[in-house]
């Protein structure tokens, strides 16, 4: 499957499409189709949306690539849903981007101002509550076609169900870290508590319920604290699966490129962030995914699955109402890549 053989007309190509097809980042487009190996095109439509929509192929193959990684093996022979695992262990697996809402600007549409003044002074709130908003579409919206299409199928029925979420729904969406995730799937809203104390003493406060859309609608929050979606056993998630990660990842340094991360200091249980040269940098393939158990899932999902040293794992204590976490040391929180290349 080749991926960057342009199909679709031009004038309809992504601009992150147009992006990668950069002369600067042809390690990049390398590293892409690496993740594509053995991907199977179920419909023959994915080539052309990938060039035409973008985002959410790229999650597509990114998550194949991971859970090849992880030593799965997905029968590829259904179309629904995304990825059927049969080794060495059976469950199912849907990918599933959170998109812009109508009106709203697009990830793409980013300007360099607004980003440092957002970078120096952290003011994530409103960035975090768009996020959030956008999340829980996405994941109820997977939960409803479960319920509704999913559950239905031989392949699907009485297995664990998992969505794989990434957020695409405006630009910077990267720094919001794991800020609305942890808002949409455990209602919390700050840093996990490290006891029952902590949660019911200064954390209290920081445990939400639901969130207000623009339109004044409330959405609620927590799907993970009780049984209203018993039927998605996990989230993976991972706001750093960006085209800087095919940069991090790509050997090709024929020009100048700089990160900028946030990695995850167990000592102190702090962020520290850091610049590194292309040269300097490392950077894994499961570096900045996190799971997220629902411990009122019909289907439980084994933690051990996903046993990555990098992996970050997130559950719920609903007996002592504690958000329990395991997060690696020099975890990826957030990464950005900036390359410096003449325009072609």
């Amino acid at each position: 499957m080749n991926l960057f053989r342009v199909i679709a007309e031009p004038s309809k190509t992504h601009p992150n499409f147009r992006r990668a097809m950069h002369s600067a980042y042809k390690g990049a487009r390398d590293v892409l189709s690496s993740w594509a190996e053995e991907f199977v095109d179920r419909d023959g439509k994915f080539v052309h949306e990938f060039q035409t929509t973008f985002n959410s192929g790229f999650w597509e193959l990114y998550v194949f690539a991971a859970l090849k990684r992880f030593g799965f093996t997905p029968d590829l022979s259904f179309r629904v849903p995304d990825f059927v695992i049969t080794h060495p262990y059976a469950f199912c697996i849907e990918a599933v981007i959170a998109q812009a809402a109508q009106g709203s600007c697009n990830e793409w549409e980013r300007k360099l101002e607004s980003f440092w003044g957002d970078l120096q002074t952290l003011v994530r709130t409103p960035l975090v509550d768009q996020a959030t908003v956008r999340l829980a579409n996405a994941i109820s919206g997977k939960n409803e076609k479960f319920e509704t299409q999913y559950s239905k199928l031989d392949h699907v029925r009485n297995k664990p169900f998992v969505i794989a979420v990434a957020p695409f729904e405006q630009p910077f969406f990267y720094l919001q870290l794991n800020k609305a995730i942890l808002r949409v799937l455990f209602g919390y809203d700050g840093q996990p508590p490290e006891s029952a104390e902590q949660v019911n003493q200064e954390h209290k406060a920081r445990w939400t319920s639901s969130i207000r859309k623009p339109n004044g609608a409330e959405i609620p929050l927590g799907y993970f604290t009780n049984a209203q979606m018993p039927n998605i056993s996990a989230v993976l998630f991972s706001n750093t699966a960006t085209f800087g990660k095919l940069q991090a990842l790509s050997t090709d340094s024929q020009y100048r490129t700089m990160f900028q991360v946030f990695r995850f200091d167990a000592s102190t249980r702090c962020l520290v962030q850091k610049v590194h040269e292309k040269e300097e940098y490392q950077e894994s393939l499961l570096d900045g995914l996190s799971v997220f158990y629902n411990p009122f899932a019909t289907y439980a999902l084994p933690r051990a699955l996903f046993g990555g040293s990098e992996v970050a794992h997130y559950s719920y204590d609903a007996e002592n109402g504690i958000l329990r976490f395991d997060v690696p040391n020099n975890a990826l929180f957030h990464r950005l890549a900036a390359t410096i290349a003449p325009k072609d």
